[in-house]
């Protein structure tokens, strides 16, 4: 009879105890069994999947677990990993692993000045900014469906959440109208609904990230655990108008560095034509203690 080499054992233990999958920027990319923290259980999992194309221990998404995912593991090694996330210091973030949640607790005051809104700059809104109380909880782990039990367009208040703690709202104001093409915005494509919420409809400048190869990066996360990225799609293409890897009805789409995930369109006033702005729908159930309804409908 065969007995078990030690690793084999202590990894089956590793593996069997998570199957999560961090949203991509957020926690270590090595963090395999999704602990907060890389260490030997990490290892052995990787070793133990050595040159299968096991996508939990393939750290580095190129297809086989092997030399590379170790060292990025080696390069992680002690990594406060719940330190990693692309928040703002007006955020809280927590990781909430029994859930699995990562949670977010925000004011929904901005890192960046709103107004003003009495006219003096064409823009007028009777609301005012105040802070919130919101939490967000982020699914760790993304569970698709081609049937959400949140309909984006119908939704009232916050569809997600961007890096600074503002909500996205969906395309319309509460008249059924299109937003972004409607209704005034501050310099940032922000303004407050009336219960002082600051909120935006559309991309804000804010919001503004590159990575290395062109690509926007993320500037929020859906309530289904799916990130949000800005317009680019690469250096001058906006994934919105990009006939190469189109977005679906949703407004995402697949790569292999990025996984699955959303594009946000260019503001209005660079492309009038990018309806939907961020979500069309859920592409993964939405977690649903995200929807606590406003005492009020938005006035804006």
């Amino acid at each position: 009879m065969r007995i078990p080499s030690r690793i084999a054992v202590f990894s089956a233990l590793f593996v069997s105890a998570s199957s999560l999958a961090m949203p991509y920027g957020i926690g270590c990319a090595t963090d395999v069994n999704v602990d907060g923290a890389v260490g030997v259980g990490d290892v052995l999992t990787i070793i133990d999947s050595w040159g299968t194309s096991d996508e939990n221990a393939d750290c580095n998404g190129d297809g086989i677990v092997s030399v590379g995912d170790l060292l990025m593991l080696i390069d992680e090694w002690g990594t406060d990993c719940e330190s990693i996330h692309p928040f703002v210091d007006n955020t809280v973030v927590t990781f909430d692993y029994d859930q699995e949640h990562v949670v977010v607790f925000a004011t929904g005051i901005p890192n960046h000045p709103t107004g003003p809104f009495d006219g003096s700059t064409g823009c007028w809104n009777p609301n005012t900014v105040t802070a919130q109380n919101r939490t967000y909880r982020i699914p760790m782990n993304p569970v698709d469906t081609n049937n959400p039990s949140v309909v984006v367009f119908n939704q009232w208040g916050p569809i997600s959440v961007t890096v600074n703690g503002v909500p996205f709202y969906n395309p319309y104001d509460n008249g059924g109208n299109d937003a972004p093409s409607t209704i005034c915005f501050d310099e940032y494509n922000g303004h407050p609904q009336l219960m002082g919420e600051y909120h935006y409809h559309q991309w804000s400048p804010a919001l503004d990230a590159m990575e290395t190869d062109g690509h926007s990066g993320v500037v929020g996360y859906s309530f289904d655990g799916y990130p949000i990225f800005g317009p680019y799609e690469s250096e001058g293409i906006d994934a919105h108008s990009d006939l190469g890897n189109p977005l679906d009805d949703c407004h995402g789409h697949s790569d292999p560095i990025r996984g699955y995930h959303y594009h946000t369109s260019l503001p209005y006033s660079e492309d009038p034509n990018g309806f939907p702005w961020v979500l069309g729908c859920y592409s993964a159930e939405p977690e649903m203690s995200n929807f606590a309804l406003p005492l009020a409908p938005p006035s804006r």
